[in-house]
């Protein structure tokens, strides 16, 4: 579905007991995926033994696993407890029935795209570098939330506050609806658009950065 050479391929089936055997998942970890989680496959390795390309300055390669899932429920602890015990980073293709999620993380942070046939996925593996192949598969994944800056870690930093301030936004706007004084429902409004402000000029600065 990423248009990878054969070289890349690995096609392994990977139990939930040989993930358990690594010792390093809890008990709860082991539960969640016993509970979610159909079969695992470690789909392909992208690497300088794989690839035609350098090694990053920061990642010497990543892989692919496709998760089948038992629902359409997706609790990111369940893809930490995999990521808990393989040392690379991993690219995620949740499967459940006919259709798939694709998943990536970078500080912490997970970005996926909607569910989608994999006939129907457009996400590309392309860069000069691991690093910059990682790096164009979270963008893509994304899906313009992260602004076009030299550094991916700012670029994300920057969308988990801008996604902080809407989070909070609607907190208030909510509170304010059903707020009954008019001086407290008065001063939610205020709040609310102080932080209005803020994310209008994040997302100008944004635009600038994407636009430059």
């Amino acid at each position: 579905m990423f248009n990878l050479p054969k070289s890349t391929e690995v096609n392994i089936r990977i139990t939930k007991e040989q993930l358990y055997q690594q010792g390093s998942l809890s008990p709860k970890e082991k539960d969640l995926l016993k509970d979610n989680v159909e079969i695992i496959y470690w789909r392909n390795k992208i690497s300088i033994d794989t690839l035609n390309v350098s090694v990053g300055e920061s990642m010497v390669e990543f892989q692919i696993f496709e998760v089948r899932m038992k629902s359409q429920i997706i609790q990111k602890r369940i893809l930490q407890s995999i990521q808990k015990v393989i040392p690379y980073p991993i690219v995620f293709v949740i499967g459940y029935n006919a259709d798939v999620q694709i998943w990536i993380e970078i500080d912490d942070v997970f970005y996926h795209t909607e569910w989608m046939t994999k006939e129907k996925t457009t996400i590309m593996i392309h860069g000069i570098n691991i690093d910059v192949m990682y790096e164009n598969l979270i963008r893509q994944i994304a899906d313009g939330r992260l602004s076009i800056s030299d550094n991916i870690h700012t670029a994300v930093a920057q969308d988990q506050h801008r996604q902080a301030l809407l989070k909070k936004i609607e907190q208030l706007e909510k509170k304010a609806r059903i707020e009954k004084q008019p001086r407290k429902k008065w001063e939610l409004v205020k709040e609310t658009e102080k932080l209005m402000d803020a994310l209008n000029t994040y997302n100008k600065n944004r635009g600038d950065l994407l636009d430059s």
